[in-house]
């Protein structure tokens, strides 16, 4: 029987707290300091003792947290002055951001206990029937959910519900790429050239989302099937991701400045070379400048910490604690004939709250962005019940999330595609909580139909292909 890692993590959280109620005798660089190495330190606990698996929703959250949190919250410490800053982290305080730190290690920390407390299943719960799927078969998915991606760009439709039949590409992606690894006699390529045919079509979509999702679900299948990981592997993810992201961005500010481009090529040149990834304005790159302007776009998107000074900055004055509305109303509007059951705030009629945040909180911004801006899992917190909101929202999630983690054994190529279509889901932290919920519960129900259907489609032609038994006689 393994020990219990509850205490540990409780420990940490305990010091956490602690540093927080005596703030005021720490400077802001020996918060920074502090606050970050709790928080690194923590996902290394979450990763090697608590979820110590290769991969797994607990992992990957702790290393998109650390990339969204303290690793922006480092930069902004060294440098609080940037036109492309929003205005509340331009003006933050060192007070105020020492409680930003504190908040946010404290919150992650809680978050890392409340997984520790809800114990590791010896034996994850598994799905035999989903194992018997064959790589035509996840390749059937994958194109599937392209054909339905394609048709709604086509019929210029917006569905929630078809969005996400569209994503289940992302399955058929990861499982293809898992088997094409861990099975010899299988082609090698399919999967590859799935996965850039959705990349393309998530250009032509114009979302970074659709077009950046592909190339991850290649490498969750690749990873998950190898014995160890190979750099290969993740060096060409990182390529994929980042044409994909120049492709997209290169298409946008094109259209913004009636620039003409010649096909997806040619937005990728301009998107690394005639354009700031980061800000969309026009500028010229050219040699080691072109590393430089990709690495300035990906970071400048990975500042989770900026929306969350931006949210706090305005609660509760002049915008109240919400006591939960922006976690439940926009989670209800997914009902049908939700206005006949809810009383919903204008606000909170839709899944997203992107553009709620835009309109509430960055607005006067000195950032000329038009696009849906993000809430953040603790900016959504600390908006409806301020920073104990933080830290005890945190401490439940870590607690569910481990919940789901002991439930999936990450050693097939079904999995795989799980992992891809809803546990990226799930670590999107930048997301309102009730958007990441929703959604994952959609996508788990868009899952299993699919599924169903392909297992009893199966059934049906093996049972068509089995040969008629006649009744045999014997001679007297």
């Amino acid at each position: 029987m393994s020990r219990p890692t509850w205490p540990a993590a409780a420990l940490i959280s305990g010091g956490m707290l602690g540093v927080i109620g005596a703030r005021t005798s720490f400077s802001l660089n020996q918060v920074a300091a502090l606050s970050f190495t709790v928080q690194v330190a923590s996902a290394w606990y979450l990763m090697t003792r608590v979820a110590p698996r290769k991969l797994s929703i607990l992992g990957l959250f702790a290393g998109v947290w650390t990339i969204y949190f303290p690793l922006r919250l480092a930069l902004i410490t060294v440098s609080r002055m940037s036109p492309f800053y929003y205005d509340a982290v331009n003006t933050i305080t060192d007070e105020r951001l020492s409680e930003v730190w504190l908040i946010l290690a404290g919150g992650f920390a809680l978050f890392v206990t409340g997984a520790a407390c809800a114990g590791r299943r010896a034996a994850p719960r598994v799905l035999p029937q989903y194992r018997s799927l064959t790589h035509a078969q996840f390749i059937l998915i994958g194109l599937g959910g392209l054909t339905v991606a394609v048709l709604l760009r086509l019929l210029d439709l917006q569905s929630g519900l078809f969005s996400n039949v569209a994503a289940v590409s992302v399955v058929g992606i990861a499982g293809a790429s898992f088997l094409e690894r861990r099975n010899p006699g299988t082609a090698r390529f399919p999967s590859i050239v799935l996965a850039i045919t959705a990349v393309l079509i998530g250009y032509q979509i114009g979302s970074k989302e659709a077009a950046l999702l592909p190339g991850a679900a290649w490498l969750i299948g690749r990873l998950l099937a190898g014995g160890r990981i190979r750099y290969r592997y993740i060096a060409l993810s990182a390529i994929l991701l980042s044409l994909a992201f120049g492709a997209v961005q290169g298409q946008r500010s094109s259209t913004a400045y009636n620039r003409p481009i010649a096909g997806p090529a040619g937005a990728l040149v301009a998107g690394l070379t005639e354009f700031d990834m980061a800000t969309g304005l026009p500028q010229r790159y050219e040699g080691l400048g072109i590393v430089r302007n990709v690495f300035k776009g990906v970071l400048f998107r990975l500042k989770g910490a900026d929306y969350f000074i931006a949210v706090s900055d305005r609660v509760p004055a002049p915008v109240p604690y919400q006591r939960g509305r922006s976690l439940w109303q926009p989670a209800v509007s997914a009902v049908p004939g939700n206005s006949l059951l809810f009383d919903i705030q204008p606000e909170y009629r839709q899944l997203s709250l992107g553009r709620f945040v835009t309109q509430t909180f960055i607005s006067d911004s000195s950032v000329n962005n038009d696009s849906a801006q993000s809430m953040t899992y603790p900016g959504d917190f600390y908006l409806n019940f301020g920073s104990l909101g933080v830290l005890l929202g945190m401490a439940i999630l870590g607690y569910l999330f481990r919940l789901l983690d002991n439930n999936i054994q990450l050693q097939d190529a079904m999995t795989a595609g799980f992992l891809s279509f809803v546990g990226l889901t799930l670590v999107a932290v930048d997301r309102n909580i009730a958007y990441v919920l929703v959604t994952s519960a959609i996508r788990v129900v868009v899952l299993n139909v699919i599924l169903a259907l392909l297992l009893s489609a199966g059934r049906k032609r093996r049972s068509s292909r089995s040969p008629t038994i006649l009744p045999c006689t014997v001679d007297a």
